[in-house]
């Protein structure tokens, strides 16, 4: 059932890569001869595109997702590998988009992005990556990054647990966005719902 989010039209699709289908969230918003689908970086939501996607939206059918235990989208029960992001991404692609599109990809997003466009180059009609992590990057290279990143998502994780976590994106990550977009990021960011090992 659709609603409207800050981000444009909320929906929900059915992922039934598992043996518990799951919803994935996503919203669309503007019209265009052109699709844009954003994918965010390793543990970010559509939030990440909350100042960037209403700006393409002047010109563009624009398309904003939520990771699986990120945001509106449900939890996955399977290991979160690339193979799953991008089966993800990919049903994200092949369900809200119909014409020709232009795949962003931030950090980690990059990748799959790239892959995207390789899997479904009839409808992928170009690519931005934005500050990407290649996979070629070496090895040990990708282990330090996400050794970092897993040091920022654990501490993104103790703040969500003590209620801080949205005022601490608030000023930071999300602080040239305003209104209801704000409100809306920082309340669904301001929350982990992936499980988490203690």
């Amino acid at each position: 059932m659709s609603e409207r989010s800050a981000l444009g039209t909320s929906d929900h699709l059915i992922v039934k890569d598992q043996r518990d289908p799951r919803r994935l969230h996503f919203c669309v918003d503007g019209q265009g001869p052109v699709t844009v689908l954003f994918e965010a970086g390793l543990g970010k939501s559509r939030s990440t595109w909350a100042l960037a996607q209403p700006l393409v939206a002047r010109f563009a059918r624009t398309v904003v997702y939520d990771r699986a235990g990120l945001g509106r989208s449900d939890v996955a029960v399977a290991p979160r590998t690339f193979g799953a992001l991008l089966r993800d991404h990919l049903s994200v692609l092949d369900t809200v988009v119909s014409g020709p599109c232009i795949v962003v990809g931030h950090s980690y997003g990059g990748p799959i992005a790239r892959l995207a466009a390789a899997e479904r180059p009839e409808k992928v009609v170009g690519i931005v990556l934005v500050d990407e992590v290649s996979e070629r990057a070496g090895a040990d290279l990708l282990r330090r990054a996400m050794a970092g990143a897993g040091a920022l998502y654990g501490g993104q994780v103790w703040l969500a647990r003590v209620g801080l976590l949205g005022q601490a994106l608030r000023r930071t990550y999300f602080r040239a966005v305003e209104g209801a977009a704000l409100r809306e990021v920082v309340v669904e960011s301001g929350r982990v719902s992936a499980p988490v090992e203690n």
